[in-house]
């Protein structure tokens, strides 16, 4: 089961929107567009790099 399953689980009215991508610096400006459009990021990475990345964009863009 997805993430986005467990959380329409848990909430039918909740909005989701999922992205995938591969992660990197060469895109950043690509993740800033989606990340301002969103109220929470969830993600889904074992890849140190793109949590790093994904981290530094939620920052910046103060996103929990």
């Amino acid at each position: 089961m997805s993430v986005k399953d467990l959380l329409k689980d848990k909430n039918p009215f909740a909005k989701i929107h999922t992205w995938t991508a591969k992660i990197c610096w060469k895109i950043i400006d690509e993740i800033r567009k989606v990340v301002q459009k969103v109220d929470l990021v969830i993600c889904a990475t074992d890849i140190k790099e793109s949590k790093l990345i994904m981290n530094k964009v939620c920052f910046e863009e103060k996103k929990p």
